[in-house]
């Protein structure tokens, strides 16, 4: 199982500040992001992590790069169309894990990450990941908090030509819609922390 990580959007609501390189303990939350991801998939049987970049690419990945280092367990593919929104992101992710897998005749399963959930945990990832291996019969998986949706969620890898298919301008809602979903509760609100702007990012490092 893959992960594709976003990490192209603009942060409109942070003003001039990017907050996937603002300060997470002591490296940017973009960093922080695909360390824990990078350590998820280093755990998952035939992993790999794609991360997708788009608006100031080349300063994201100089600071994922400046900490992680360089590791043939994950890749870098750049969005273009990032101003188009977030699930242009996915797609560009997508397209990079056909090319990872030509010649192969069953699309692998992935997980759909954010880049601005700092909070999340490797463990978080590995009970997605476990409850996936358990139940083959939901199309996607994804975490809720007192009914609240969440990320990380996992993908049936048969959809991946589904989601080429979509239009840039599609939420994640649309992809799942009319599918067989399976929402599992989870006990921290780590999956549904995100943030948009200076007061929320003020919250979730306090």
């Amino acid at each position: 199982m893959d992960i594709v990580l976003l990490a192209a959007g603009m942060s409109k609501r942070m003003g001039a500040e990017n907050k996937l390189l603002m300060e997470w303990e002591d490296r940017t939350v973009v960093s922080h992001c695909v360390e824990v991801a990078l350590e998820a998939v280093e755990k998952i049987y035939n992993g790999r992590l794609v991360v997708v970049t788009g608006y100031e690419s080349d300063k994201v990945r100089t600071a994922i790069k400046n900490t992680v280092g360089m590791n043939p367990n994950y890749v870098f593919i750049e969005n273009k169309d990032f101003e188009k929104g977030q699930f242009s992101s996915l797609k560009r992710g997508i397209q990079c894990l056909g090319m990872l897998d030509v010649g192969k005749e069953k699309f692998s399963d992935f997980i759909v990450a954010l880049s601005d959930m700092p909070k999340l945990t490797v463990n978080d990832y590995l009970k997605l990941y476990d409850f996936s291996l358990k139940d083959r019969e939901s199309d996607f998986i994804r975490p809720v908090l007192s009914g609240i949706p969440g990320h990380p969620v996992v993908c049936r890898g048969k959809y991946r030509p589904l989601v080429l298919e979509m239009d840039s301008s599609c939420k994640m809602k649309n992809l799942l819609d009319e599918k067989k979903v399976r929402e599992i509760e989870w006990l921290n609100d780590s999956v549904i922390r995100d943030f948009d702007t200076k007061l929320q990012y003020k919250e979730i490092i306090s």
